[in-house]
C-alpha cells in the first residue's frame, strides 16, 4: 500500500520568525488528504509522515528531514514543519524550496511541491519598524565605527559626501585626503587594508561569496584552477568524435544511418507527415483492414480464414502432410493399409492389387451353405450312388469318390423321400402307419418328438457351448428370445443369480437391461417386517455396476416407493466412474438423470455429505448445474444456498443483484501468505457508471478529455470533479460533455489536473430495470427481515421460510 499513497494538496502555510516581539513561529503547516489509488481515502489510524525540503524541483540532497507520526481521519492529517526538528537559521526563504513527502517510509510521492508565500511571509516581506536585529543578520549596518542607533556621515576636512539612487559616495577633495578611514564590516566580509591611506585596500574575506553571489553562467574555464573538477576524462570535450549509434562530433552529433529500428520508435507515432514521398508507391495496393476476403478466403482482413472446400490436393505441395497434420480417426491405422506391387499372402498368391486364390486353398468351411449347384459338379467319372469325399484332411490331401452307402428297407418296410423337401420317411405296410419320420433337421439344433413316430428339430440351438432358446446362433451362455420366468422358494437366495467378476476384460456388469420402456423391473410385494425393507432389483459388483440399464425411448433403471427411497446406491469406490448411481446419456438432447416431486416442502434431488461435496457437477462446455422457475421473478428460486457460496471463475448475472454488501478480497499484497485484503465497493441509488483519469493542461490552459466513444449511449446526468496535483490551479469545466468529450480550463500549461465524470446508466436494460430505492416489503415479508439477528429478533422472523431454512 505504501507505493500506492497519492496526496491532495489542501493549504500549505509558511511562518517564518522575523521579529523576536512578534513571536511568530518558524514553522509551516501542512495539511493533506491520504488515497489510494482508486481514490478511496485511507483507513483511520496513525501514520509516518516524512518531509523534506530541497533547493531543486528534482534531484540534489534534502536541506533538511523531519518524520512525524499522526493520527489519519478520513484520509485526513496535519502537521507543523519545524516541531520535530527545529528549521536552521540557513533556511532563510529568500530562494525557492521544494517540499518531498513520503508515508510511512516508502518512495517520495512525485512531483514535489513548491512552498509558496502565504500572510506571515507576505508581511515580513516589508516590515514597518525594525525594533532589533539578530547579531548576525546580514545585509543592514548595525553599527558605525562601534557607534548604533541614527548615525549620520559628516564630511571633514578635505572630503565631501554625495547621495545617488541609494548609495553614499565619500570623496576626497583636493590632493591632501586621508581617505575612508575606520570603516569595518561585522560580518566579516569585507576586509579593509590601510583605512588611514593614502589609499585604503578593500578586499573580500575567503569564502566570503557562495553561489548566491555568482551570476549563472558567468564562470569561464580561466576562472577554474586546475584540480578543482578533480577527473576531467568523465567529460566530453567539443570536437570529440560520437560513438555507439551516433556520428560526426559532439556537442551537435546526428543519428547514425540504420540506427533506428522499431525497438526506438514509440507505438503508433509515426504519422503520415513522416513518411516520404514514394516510400509507399501505390496504396492502392494495400488491403485496408476490415474489408472482405475473397477467392479461397473468406472473412475479413487481417484475419481471413481459408474457405470450406478451398483447398485439395493440387494445393497441397507432394510429400508435405505429416502424421501431426492428420486428425486421428481419419486414418485409423496406416500399417493396415497394403502398397501396390507387394506380394499376397495367405490363400493369396501373386501381387496387389490383383492377387488369385492359392491352390487348393478353398475348403468347405470357405463355401456357404447351400450354394454349390449341380452345374458346379463335373459329372465325368463319378459313379451312380457314390459319394465324394475328401482323402487326408491335411495339405496336399485329394478327393475321391467312394460307392455310397445303402439304406434297404426290410420286409413290410418302406423307405420314401419327399422330391421338394429333405424329409425321408420309413412306412411300415399296414395299418400301424409311419414308423418314424425324422423331419427336417439342422446342424447345432436339438432334436424333440412331435408325434409318437416323429423326431423334428426344436428351438434349442448349441453351438460352442453356448445355448439360444428361439434364436440362433447363441451370444451367450444363455441367449433367450422371449421371457424368462424365474421363481425361489429358498429364504435368502434370489431367484436369478448374476455375477460378474470383472478382471479387466470388459466394462463388470452382472445383469444388463435393454429395452424400449423398462429394461429390468423389480416388485417387492410383501417383507417379513412391519417396516417395508424388501429390494426390487439389487446388484452387486466388485470392479463394475451393479445395476446399468439403458433404454431407447423409455428409462433404463427406474424406482418407485411408497414410503422408502425409489433407488438406493451403495458403493466404496473412489473412482468417478463407479459412483454408487451413475447416470450417462450419450444423445444430443437427452437427460442422463431426471427427478420430479410435486410437494411444496419436498425435493427432487437431495445430496448430503459430512465433509466433501453433496452434489457435484462437471461439464466441458454446457452447464454444470442448472436451475429453472419458469422465469417466475416472484414465486419460487432457481437456486438457493443458506451459508457461503464460493466460486473459482467468472459469475454472469442477466438480472439485477440483491446483496447487503459488496466487497473484494484479495491476498494481502504486503503479506499475501498470511493476511487478506478486504475493501468495500462503492455503493449508490443510481445505476452509477464512474469514469476518472489525469490530463496535463496545454499553452492555453486547457485539456480536452475524450470518453468512451459508447459514453453518451450509455450514460446521462453527468457529474465532474477536478483536481491539481502538485500545485493550485483554478480549473473548472469549460465545455460540457458532447461527442464523448468534454473541455477543462484554468490552469497553466503543464499542470496536471485529475479528472472525474459520473454517469447514470440509460441503456435498455437500465430503463426497464430501474432499481426501486425505497421499496415496501410483499404482505408475506411484512413484520420479517432478511438479517433478523443484526436486530437482534428470532430468526423465526427471516423472510426466508422455516421450511426452506431446515433443508
Amino acid at each position: 500500500m505504501k507505493a500506492l499513497h497519492k496526496f491532495v494538496l489542501i493549504i500549505l502555510i509558511i511562518c517564518v520568525s522575523i521579529s523576536l516581539d512578534a513571536q511568530i513561529p518558524r514553522t509551516i503547516s501542512y495539511q493533506g488528504v491520504l488515497t489510494d489509488t482508486n481514490g478511496n481515502l485511507l483507513p483511520d489510524g496513525n501514520r509516518s509522515i516524512t518531509l523534506k525540503l530541497y533547493e531543486t524541483l528534482s534531484g540534489n540532497l534534502p536541506i533538511y528531514t523531519e518524520t512525524h507520526t499522526v493520527p489519519v481521519i478520513k484520509g485526513i492529517f496535519n502537521v507543523i514543519i519545524g516541531t520535530v526538528n527545529p528549521l536552521p537559521p540557513a533556511l532563510s526563504f529568500d530562494r525557492a524550496y521544494f517540499l518531498g513527502v513520503s508515508v510511512d517510509f516508502g518512495l517520495e510521492l512525485v512531483p514535489r511541491t513548491a512552498l509558496t508565500a502565504v500572510p506571515y511571509a507576505l508581511r515580513a516581506a516589508h516590515a514597518d519598524v525594525a525594533e532589533a536585529l539578530s547579531p548576525g543578520a546580514g545585509g543592514v549596518v548595525t553599527q558605525l565605527n562601534g557607534q548604533q542607533g541614527q548615525v549620520s556621515l559628516v564630511a571633514g576636512s578635505g572630503a565631501i559626501i554625495n547621495t545617488s539612487n541609494g548609495q553614499i559616495t565619500i570623496s576626497a577633495t583636493g590632493t591632501g585626503g586621508t581617505g575612508i578611514q575606520g570603516v569595518q564590516n561585522l560580518d566579516g566580509t569585507i576586509t579593509i587594508n590601510n583605512p588611514t591611506g593614502p589609499n585604503a585596500t578593500i578586499s573580500l574575506a575567503d569564502d566570503a561569496v557562495n553561489s548566491g553571489y555568482i551570476e549563472d553562467g558567468s564562470i569561464q574555464a580561466i576562472d577554474i584552477a586546475n584540480g578543482v573538477i578533480p577527473n576531467t576524462s568523465n567529460f566530453i570535450q567539443i570536437g570529440t568524435n560520437a560513438g555507439g549509434d551516433l556520428t560526426g562530433t559532439y556537442p551537435n552529433p546526428t543519428i547514425g544511418a540504420g540506427k533506428v529500428n522499431s525497438i526506438h520508435i514509440i507505438d503508433n507515432s509515426i504519422q503520415a507527415i513522416d513518411i516520404a514521398n514514394g516510400v509507399i508507391p501505390n496504396t492502392s495496393n494495400f488491403i485496408q483492414n476490415g474489408s472482405n476476403a475473397g477467392g479461397d478466403l473468406t472473412g475479413t482482413y487481417p484475419n481471413p480464414t481459408i474457405g470450406t472446400g478451398k483447398v485439395n490436393s493440387t494445393n497441397i505441395l507432394d510429400g508435405t502432410i505429416q502424421g501431426v497434420d492428420i486428425a486421428n480417426g481419419v486414418i485409423p491405422n496406416t500399417s493396415n493399409f497394403i502398397q501396390n506391387g507387394s506380394n499376397a499372402g495367405g490363400d493369396l498368391t501373386g501381387t496387389y492389387p490383383n492377387p488369385n486364390i492359392g491352390f487348393d486353398k478353398v475348403t468347405s468351411d470357405h463355401i456357404q451353405d447351400g450354394t454349390i449347384r449341380s452345374f458346379d459338379l463335373s459329372t465325368a467319372g463319378v459313379p451312380l450312388y457314390s459319394v465324394l469325399k475328401l482323402v487326408n484332411t491335411q495339405f496336399g490331401g485329394s478327393w475321391e469318390y467312394t460307392p455310397a452307402k445303402v439304406i434297404n428297407a426290410g420286409s413290410g418296410i418302406t423307405i420314401t423321400g419327399n422330391a421338394f423337401s429333405d424329409d425321408i420317411t420309413i412306412s411300415a405296410a399296414g395299418s400301424m402307419g409311419t414308423v418314424i419320420s425324422t423331419g427336417t433337421h439342422d446342424p447345432n439344433f436339438l432334436t424333440k418328438w412331435t408325434a409318437p413316430n416323429t423326431i423334428t428339430k426344436s428351438t434349442v440351438y448349441e453351438a460352442d457351448g453356448n445355448v439360444g432358446i428361439g434364436v440362433a446362433p447363441a451370444a451367450a451362455k444363455l441367449d433367450v428370445n422371449g421371457n424368462i420366468k424365474a421363481r425361489s422358494t429358498v429364504i435368502d437366495k434370489p431367484a436369478i443369480s448374476a455375477v460378474h467378476t470383472g478382471g479387466g476384460v470388459s466394462e463388470g456388469i452382472a445383469i444388463s437391461g435393454t429395452s424400449e420402456e423398462i429394461g429390468v423391473f423389480g416388485k417387492v410385494v410383501g417383507t417379513l417386517s412391519a417396516t417395508p425393507t424388501g429390494i426390487g432389483v439389487k446388484g452387486e459388483t466388485d470392479a463394475g455396476s451393479g445395476v446399468f440399464g439403458i433404454a431407447v425411448d423409455g428409462d433404463g433403471v427406474t424406482g418407485s416407493s411408497k414410503k422408502g427411497s425409489g433407488v438406493v446406491g451403495i458403493s466404496t469406490a473412489v473412482s468417478i466412474t463407479q459412483a454408487a448411481i451413475r447416470a450417462v446419456n450419450e444423445t444430443e438432447d437427452g437427460y442422463a438423470l431426471t427427478a420430479t416431486t410435486d410437494g411444496d416442502n419436498s425435493i427432487s434431488v437431495f445430496g448430503s455429505n459430512k465433509k466433501g461435496t453433496a452434489v457435484y457437477g462437471k461439464v466441458s462446455t454446457g452447464e454444470a448445474i442448472y436451475g429453472d422457475n419458469d422465469d417466475s421473478n416472484t414465486v419460487g428460486y432457481a437456486g438457493y444456498f443458506r451459508g457461503r457460496v464460493h466460486m473459482t471463475q467468472d459469475l454472469n448475472v442477466l438480472g439485477n443483484i440483491a446483496k447487503g454488501s459488496s466487497t473484494f478480497k484479495i491476498d494481502h499484497p504486503l503479506d499475501p501468505e498470511n493476511k487478506y485484503l478486504n475493501h468495500s465497493v462503492v455503493e449508490s441509488p443510481d445505476m452509477m457508471n464512474m469514469y476518472n483519469g489525469t490530463v496535463l493542461l496545454n499553452e492555453k490552459g486547457e485539456a480536452e478529455v475524450k470518453l468512451p466513444d459508447y459514453f453518451e449511449a450509455l450514460n446521462m446526468d453527468f457529474r465532474y470533479s477536478l483536481t491539481s496535483i502538485g500545485v493550485f490551479a483554478p480549473v473548472f469545466i469549460k465545455d460540457e460533455i458532447r461527442n464523448n468529450a468534454f473541455t477543462i480550463s484554468g490552469g497553466n500549461a503543464g499542470v496536471k489536473i485529475s479528472w472525474q465524470v459520473t454517469g447514470v446508466r440509460k441503456d435498455k436494460f437500465a430503463q426497464k430495470h430501474r432499481i426501486i430505492v425505497e421499496q415496501e416489503k410483499s404482505k408475506e415479508d411484512k413484520g420479517h427481515y432478511l438479517y433478523p439477528d443484526v436486530y437482534d429478533v428470532d430468526v423465526q422472523k427471516s423472510t426466508i421460510r422455516k421450511s426452506n431454512i431446515q433443508k
